[in-house]
Formats: C-alpha cells, sequence, structure tokens
C-alpha cells in the first residue's frame, strides 16, 4: 500500500473514533432524549429517617441510616387486609403505603394502623411504591404506572407500558426510572409522565433500576446485566450470564453485587466497561479450551468475584459493615465479605427466602416463607429474636422510627417494636 492510502486509512480510523465517542450527540439529535428541566431536590431517596423507595436508596443496598431506637420483636398493632402482599411497603412520616395483591393501595397511619385512604380496582400489585415530593409512583400487573397524589389518593397522571411491572420505579433529580415486562427502560419526567427515553432490552424486566453517577443498572430475564447512559439512554455494556436476572442489583464501594437464577451470585467493578465484540471473544477462548488448545477463559472484563448458592438467587442483597448479605431460594443466607466474597457466616432458615434481607444498625432482619421474621447480628450472625406470623413472608420488611414493618401473604401487617 501506498503512503496515500495508509493516510487515507488512518484518517478513516480517526473518524470511525471520533463519530464513536460522540455517538450520544447523535442521541440527541435523533431525538431519543428530550431534554427536560432537572429538578435536584425531587428524589425517592430514602431521608429523616423514612423509607421511601424499594430497598431505601438509589444504590438499592437495603440498609436503614437512621434506624432509631432497636426493636425487640413484640408486636405493637396489627392490621388485617384481607388479601396478601408481595409488594413491600413504604413510609414516610406518620404514613405506611401498602398495595396488595388485590389491586388495593392502602395509606395507614404508621403509628396506630388505621386507614387514611384507599384506592381500590386498580388491579394486582407486584411491586414496591415508590415516594418523591407529593406524589406516589407505582407499577402495576396491567402494565401503567401511576403517579398518585399522597394527600388524598388521586391520580394525577398514568403512562402504559407494554407489559407488566415487576421492578419498583427510582426518582433521581426529577427523572423517573423503571422497567417493564415489555423488555423496555423508561425514563420519565417524575412531574408530567413525560417520556424522556427508553431503552431495550432482550427479556422481561423483574428487577428494579438501581442507579450511580450517570449509570442505571437493570437486569433482565435474557441473562443480561444491562448498564444504561441516564442521560440518553444509549447501553453502554451488558454483563452477560447464564439464567435470568431478577434480583434487583445493589451497588456499594464501585462494586455491583447481583444474583441470578443460575444460583450465583457476582461482584463486577461499577466503571469496568467492555467491548462490543467482548463475548466473541469470550466464545472463541471457550471453544479453543474445550478442544485443548488453550487453557481456562479469562473472566469477563470487571470481574472481582462470585459465589455459588446451588439455589436460585431473587432476593436482592444487603451491604454494610463490609459484609453482603445473600440469600437464596434454598433458604441459606450467606454473609460475605465485601471485596472478596469469603463466607463469614450463614443461617439456615426452615424454607425459601425471597424476601430480601434488610440491614439497620447493627442488626439484620431476614424474612422467609416459613413465616418466620429473624433478627440476627449483622456482624456475627448471632440470633437476636424471631417473630411468627400467620403467613409467609414474601414481601421484604423495612424499617423505621424503632419499629419493623412485616406484610405477609395472608393479608396480614404487622407493627414490631
Amino acid at each position: 500500500m501506498t503512503r496515500t492510502t495508509w493516510c487515507l486509512v488512518g484518517l478513516g480510523a480517526l473518524v470511525l473514533l471520533i463519530a464513536w465517542n460522540f455517538r450520544d450527540y447523535a442521541t440527541l439529535w435523533r431525538g431519543r432524549w428530550q431534554p427536560l428541566p432537572l429538578q435536584p431536590a425531587l428524589s425517592s431517596e430514602a431521608r429523616d429517617g423514612d423509607w421511601t423507595m424499594w430497598r431505601g436508596n438509589a444504590q438499592r443496598t437495603g440498609v436503614h441510616a437512621q434506624p432509631g431506637p432497636v426493636p425487640t420483636g413484640q408486636v405493637e398493632w396489627q392490621f388485617a387486609n384481607g388479601a396478601g402482599f408481595i409488594a413491600s411497603p413504604i413510609a414516610a412520616g406518620d404514613s405506611l403505603y401498602v398495595a396488595d395483591t388485590q389491586g388495593r393501595l392502602s395509606r395507614l397511619q404508621r403509628s396506630t394502623g388505621s386507614v387514611l385512604w384507599r384506592l381500590q380496582g386498580l388491579g394486582p400489585f407486584d411491586a414496591s411504591p415508590a415516594l418523591a415530593g407529593d406524589l406516589l409512583y407505582i407499577g402495576l400487573r396491567d402494565g401503567r404506572l401511576l403517579a398518585i397524589q399522597t394527600a388524598d389518593g388521586v391520580i394525577r397522571w398514568h403512562v402504559a407500558t407494554g407489559n407488566p411491572i415487576y421492578g419498583s420505579p427510582l426518582v433521581h433529580q426529577g427523572v423517573l426510572y423503571i422497567g417493564s415486562g415489555d423488555g423496555l427502560v423508561y425514563a420519565l419526567d417524575a412531574v408530567s409522565g413525560v417520556e424522556r427515553w427508553r431503552a431495550q432490552t432482550e427479556g422481561w424486566i423483574h428487577s428494579s433500576p438501581a442507579l450511580l453517577e450517570d449509570l442505571v443498572y437493570v437486569g433482565s430475564n435474557d441473562g443480561a446485566l444491562y448498564f444504561i447512559d441516564r442521560r440518553t439512554g444509549v447501553p453502554r455494556w451488558r454483563y452477560r450470564t447464564s439464567q435470568a436476572i431478577r434480583a434487583t442489583p445493589a451497588i456499594a464501594e464501585g462494586l455491583i453485587l447481583f444474583g441470578g437464577e443460575d444460583g450465583w451470585f457476582r461482584a463486577i467493578d461499577a466503571y469496568t466497561l467492555g467491548a462490543r465484540w467482548t463475548y466473541a471473544w469470550r466464545w472463541l477462548q471457550i471453544t479453543l479450551f474445550v478442544w485443548g488448545f488453550t487453557g481456562p477463559p479469562s473472566y469477563l472484563p470487571g470481574f472481582r468475584w462470585q459465589y455459588r448458592t446451588r439455589a436460585p438467587i431473587v432476593a436482592s442483597a444487603a451491604v454494610a459493615h463490609d459484609l453482603v448479605y445473600v440469600a437464596s431460594q434454598r433458604g441459606t443466607l450467606a454473609a460475605l465479605e465485601l471485596h472478596t466474597g469469603t463466607l463469614r457466616w450463614s443461617f439456615a432458615a426452615r424454607q425459601a427466602i425471597s424476601a430480601s434481607p434488610v440491614v439497620a444498625g447493627d442488626v439484620l432482619y431476614v424474612a422467609s416463607y416459613d413465616q418466620t421474621l429473624t433478627a440476627l447480628d449483622a456482624r456475627d450472625g448471632t440470633l437476636r429474636w424471631q417473630f411468627t406470623a400467620g403467613g409467609a413472608i414474601h414481601a421484604t420488611p423495612i424499617v423505621c422510627d424503632g419499629r419493623v414493618y412485616v406484610a405477609t401473604l395472608d393479608g396480614g401487617i404487622y407493627a414490631l417494636q
């Protein structure tokens, strides 16, 4: 090749590299992102001792920053709902918001359990609500996302997605992020419901989105964890596993921590993004290894450690005290060292654990299908106390103002002090 040809090839490569780095601007030009004003104060993250979203914060760590007095497991009040709970409650001020499997959304007085208002006939709820400002956001099994006024229960706006919503919304700087059974992740203006962008995955979404800086992370039933640019909706990368990822990822100290239906719990670097040809290269490495030409294939970019539970993982992990608390459908909970994945201690329930563990101060709360809520020492796993409810517990309990709130599949709500 002549020098001129080499120069043209180099210039073409440079142009392609520049175009790749500016693809976000091309996205803006195509109109996939509608630049609406940000509202930094409008967020669903818990503050002032409340618990206003699934897992408590945008990183979904399941930790209460202001736990208050340590509960002892005594029943302060009990509420009989008449329909079971899959969705977890949230709490703000003196209000507790609960949504049941018969389509009723109730606002209860947190101190007494009395009903303040109730909406009926909405359709079954599988996902927990999120609260930001004066609006309560919740997804329905019929695919609608509702924004409801907390003062009177009036629906301010709704948006229809293509399939059931199983995940809980996340509101950050006035933008709401939610995944749907149609395989799409949506970003909406939290005040008006106007769509900013949508990102496509290849499977149903049960996972709730988690957020760190400029990336939104969400698992899909296609077996991949998606890294999505929160400004534009452009997928930055996807970390593939062999089976569905239904559990919501947790983020701590630069690590994405998530489990899957393949029974493996993984920790990967939140800031490492693989190239598009990463999986093709890994496929080639595996093929060469199978045929005996090379050694074992290398791990994917950003991989830190993994732990095998030998059972599907549908509960999200909690992260506190440099430990990751991982529950499985086998009924076991493992406390793993955050940076190495080394097992520190474990706990065995009598049945499956679908509810995600929660940490408040030095206490870890674990609920299971054997109708039991167990309080353990978060550092060493020592038993503090146990409470037996009237039905199996699928919904994750929450901890606020020195109380633990537990919702069961037989329709009971318990406030334990």
